[in-house]
C-alpha cells in the first residue's frame, strides 16, 4: 500500500465545537467562587468541502457534553458518533479533516461506492464510515481567582484520546494535545447590552501514525459577542492556525453564533462556519442543545 503524505488540513467547527462548541465563547459562562454549574449538551453538526480532492465530502458529527463549571475550574469531556461520506483519502482528527494518501489497491475495509482518479492518476474510492469519533476532554483554570487583572485570563488544555476507529478513516488513532491561553474584557454599551472581546492563543501538538507526519501549529482566535438581553446572546470569530503540513494550506475560518436561553435549565445555540482556503471545509452548520443542572 503506498501512503504519499499529502494532508491538507480542515479545522471544523468544533460544533468541533473543540471541540464542538467548546472553541464558542457562548458557552464561557462565568461561574462565580460561590457556584457550580453541570451543563448537558447534544450537538449535531454538517459539513461539506471538497479538501483539495476531486469529489465533495460530507460529514455529520453528533457529540453528547458533559461540563463542569466550579469557579475558577471548568472541565469537559466530549463523546462524539460521526458519519463521514468521501474519498478514502481522507481522516479525521478530533474535529480536523485532511487528505492524506494516494490509494491504489481495494484492500482497505470499509469501501462503498464508486471511485476516482486523483492528481496522480491513482484510484481513491468514495466510502461511507461511520462510528464513534475521538474523545476529547479539557479543562481550564481562571487566573483572576489569584490576581486581579483587567481582563479576564484563563489557562487551558485539550486532549484528544484516540478512540475512533483508524481504519475507517475516523481518526489518526493518536493522541493530540494542546495548551490554550485566553483572553477577555466585556463592556457595557450605552443601551445597556453587554460587549465581550476575546483572543486565544494555543499550541497544538499533534500525534504522527506511522504513514503520515504533522507540523505541530499555533492557532489564534480573536472575535467579540454581544448580550442583547436576558435570552439572545450573538457573535462572531476569526481563526487562524498555520498548516499542519507543508504542502497545506493554513487555515482562515470565520464562525458565527446565536445563543438563545430558553430558561434557567434549556439554552439553544445555532453556528455556521466558513473557511476561506481551498483544501478545507466550504461550509458546516451546528445545532447545540444545553441543559443546565
Amino acid at each position: 500500500m503506498d501512503y504519499t503524505k499529502n494532508f491538507l488540513p480542515f479545522f471544523l467547527f468544533s460544533l468541533g465545537l473543540v471541540s464542538f462548541t467548546g472553541d464558542l465563547h457562548a458557552e464561557n459562562e462565568e461561574t462565580t467562587s460561590e457556584s457550580s454549574n453541570v451543563q448537558l449538551s447534544y450537538g449535531l453538526e454538517y459539513s461539506t468541502g471538497f479538501y483539495g480532492q476531486n469529489d465533495k465530502t460530507e460529514m455529520l458529527y453528533a457529540p453528547i457534553i458533559i461540563s463542569y463549571h466550579s469557579y475558577p475550574w471548568k472541565h469537559k469531556i466530549e463523546i462524539p458518533w460521526l458519519q463521514i461520506q468521501g474519498q478514502d483519502n481522507l481522516i479525521r482528527s478530533g474535529r480536523d479533516v485532511r487528505g492524506y494518501y494516494s490509494k491504489t489497491d481495494n484492500n482497505r475495509s470499509g469501501f462503498q461506492g464508486g471511485n476516482n482518479k486523483n492528481q496522480n492518476n491513482d484510484v481513491v474510492y468514495v466510502t461511507t464510515n461511520k462510528g464513534l469519533g475521538d474523545v476529547v476532554i479539557s479543562s481550564s483554570y481562571e487566573l483572576n481567582s489569584m490576581i486581579n487583572f483587567p481582563w479576564f485570563i484563563d489557562l487551558g488544555y485539550q486532549l484528544k484520546i484516540p478512540t475512533a476507529d483508524e481504519s475507517q478513516g475516523l481518526g489518526t488513532g493518536e493522541y493530540d494535545i494542546s495548551l490554550s491561553l485566553g483572553l477577555e474584557k466585556s463592556q457595557t454599551l450605552k443601551n445597556k447590552m453587554q460587549l465581550t472581546w476575546f483572543y486565544q492563543i494555543s499550541y497544538q501538538y499533534f500525534g504522527d501514525p506511522d504513514y503520515m507526519g504533522f507540523n505541530n501549529t499555533w492557532k489564534h482566535q480573536l472575535g467579540f459577542d454581544v448580550q442583547i438581553n436576558n435570552s439572545w446572546l450573538s457573535g462572531i470569530s476569526l481563526d487562524f492556525q498555520e498548516p499542519p503540513y507543508i504542502d497545506s494550506d493554513e487555515i482562515q475560518e470565520l464562525q458565527y453564533y446565536v445563543n438563545y436561553q430558553i430558561n434557567h435549565h434549556y439554552s439553544v445555540l445555532v453556528s455556521f462556519y466558513q473557511d476561506f482556503t481551498s483544501s478545507s471545509v466550504d461550509k458546516a452548520l451546528g445545532l447545540q442543545i444545553n441543559y443546565n443542572y
